[in-house]
């Protein structure tokens, strides 16, 4: 599928296929097809990325890859994007740039992931400064273990941002000495984890990797919410 574009930046206009022209960050419904090929070409932008492209375009800020030599890594499935999220990020940014990265969770039953473009916009726009949002995951049909991507982007300093609750698991994670040896530091966001439970699973972080950093971020009231929960309220 064809992908036209016109202007740059915050003004950026594209054509998919042979339907009209529109803004990038205000896109008419997409379809499957359009909006993967869509999030593939904005993926294609971001050379710091294996299997990027030229990286020609000029992008709107928040879905252009961050400057710089330090960047926080925080993916996810985002299905849906809540205010617990929204946390996460703002705590992050406000230390480095933070990358979104909408993906497949190899560990999480993926029956519920329907996150295409427009809802990858909805994100982009409540992100705060300091935010970039990478498209090049979003339509996968498979997990796609982070060992299996982060160690191969091209900034030298490279953080991970994860909820406790993720973090409690995280020595299981495929890979994951690879993983960290990749990573200069980990950020945690509280989720109301038990105190001896965190102190074991760094424990047996250290235990891989033991100069690596873990910065504990600040407790905050969105530490309960989860996407799953909303999913089920959701459910009719």
């Amino acid at each position: 599928m064809t992908i036209e574009h016109r202007n740059s930046g915050e003004d950026l206009e594209l054509r998919v296929g042979n339907g009209e022209w529109f803004k990038l960050l205000d896109p008419p419904q997409l379809n499957q097809a359009e909006s993967q090929a869509l999030c593939q070409w904005l993926a294609l932008q971001w050379s710091q990325f294996p299997q990027a492209g030229s990286a020609t375009v000029c992008l709107p800020r928040v879905l252009s890859q961050p400057s710089g030599e330090a960047v926080c890594f925080y993916p996810g499935s985002f299905s849906p994007w809540h205010q617990g999220h929204q946390e996460c990020v703002r705590q992050a940014s406000e230390i480095m740039p933070v990358m979104i990265i909408p993906d497949a969770n190899p560990w999480k039953n993926q029956e519920h992931r329907e996150v295409n473009f427009n809802e990858v916009v909805k994100i982009a726009k409540a992100l705060p400064e300091g935010c970039h949002l990478y498209t090049g995951f979003v339509h996968l049909n498979s997990g796609n273990p982070t060992s299996s991507w982060l160690p191969k982007t091209n900034w030298s300093k490279r953080y991970l941002c994860m909820g406790e609750d993720s973090f409690l698991g995280l020595a299981n994670w495929k890979n994951i000495d690879v993983l960290l040896e990749a990573l200069s530091g980990l950020f945690i966001i509280p989720r109301k984890v038990d105190t001896a439970d965190f102190i074991k699973a760094e424990t047996e972080i250290k235990k891989i990797k033991k100069d690596i950093a873990i910065k504990q971020m600040s407790r905050h009231q969105y530490e309960e919410v989860s996407s799953s929960e909303i999913r089920k309220q959701e459910t009719p």
